[in-house]
């Protein structure tokens, strides 16, 4: 069994732990990347879904811990932006859980009114990132202004509503079909490998199949003297743990100091995971699992779990 077909049958439980199952909150508004991210992680279970678009992150959260919905969709990082610290910030201290991943190209599109061209753009808005992918591509049309948006979808919506054809907005493509747009240009992007993760939370923890590729993600902090960081990596090499990431934190109000977020490989049910995370709990003074969920990104050389 693949690890998008145990998804889909994970999914088509709805656990009872799950209030309001059939919901799924993301940042933004519909046909954001976000948005288009929860619809490829549901699949064919998102006729079913109720798609709620929040104005913030933690807004998303909040949800999922209330229980006004049961999951949400999260960035956690890009290949060219880098990690989304907010997410990570998040999910230190929320009371949910990572129970999935997904990984979705980012294809930039200018989007303009039909019968537009791009000679004659002069204005073009979009989220700040996006406008910071597209920047070569955007200097080279002559005489255009970039206006910050709050998100992509946003952009393309407001072109529509103007009704200018002077104003085209940076997009998805899915975006642009939604609001009646015409694609000037595709792919324009400065990388054109751009992927974003994202993970999706909800309330409760759950345990992957363990015959099938997982990860585990955790955060913890380290005792403050030489060599702790490497003592805990030590133990994950001991158990076997091939880590896949490893991004730090400033710690609040302690400068200078940091808190450690690690993904790995591994699920939550096979020992060699509870071993090495009882070593690192009896060393590190803070400790916290963030959960196990099947992987959709695996460490190169692995077998693809799609």
């Amino acid at each position: 069994m693949s690890v998008r077909v145990q998804e889909q049958a994970l999914l088509g439980v709805h656990p009872s732990w799950a209030r309001n199952a059939h919901r799924c909150c993301y940042q933004g508004s519909s046909y954001a990347y976000s948005h288009l991210a929860a619809q490829r992680f549901f699949g064919s279970k998102s006729r079913h879904m109720d798609f709620l678009g929040m104005p913030t992150f933690a807004a998303c959260v909040s949800a999922v811990e209330t229980g006004e919905a049961g999951w949400a969709v999260l960035p956690i990082e890009n290949t060219t932006a880098g990690s989304i610290n907010e997410t990570y910030d998040l999910l230190r201290h929320a009371a949910v859980s990572i129970v999935g991943e997904e990984v979705l190209p980012v294809e930039h599109c200018l989007l303009g009114l039909p019968g537009a061209s791009l000679t004659g753009i002069r204005v073009v808005l979009s989220h700040p990132q996006a406008l910071a992918q597209c920047r070569g591509f955007l200097a080279s049309l002559p005489n255009v202004q970039v206006q910050a948006f709050v998100d992509t979808a946003e952009a393309a919506r407001e072109v529509a509503h103007r009704r200018d054809p002077a104003v085209a907005a940076v997009a998805s493509a899915e975006a642009g079909e939604a609001y009646g747009l015409q694609v000037l240009a595709r792919a324009i992007a400065d990388q054109q490998e751009n992927w974003t993760r994202f993970v999706v939370v909800a309330a409760n923890p759950l345990v992957p199949d363990p015959t099938l590729p997982a990860k585990t993600s955790l955060i913890f902090t380290t005792p403050h003297r030489h060599g702790a960081l490497a003592h805990c990596l030590a133990i994950l090499a001991k158990h076997g743990l091939n880590l896949t990431k490893l991004e730090s934190r400033p710690l609040p109000s302690r400068p200078w100091e940091y808190m450690f977020y690690v993904d790995f490989m591994g699920s939550l049910a096979e020992e060699r995971v509870t071993l090495a995370l009882g070593e690192l709990e009896s060393f590190c003074p803070f400790l916290k699992v963030l959960g196990s969920y099947p992987a959709r990104t695996l460490a190169p050389g692995s077998e693809s779990g799609s």
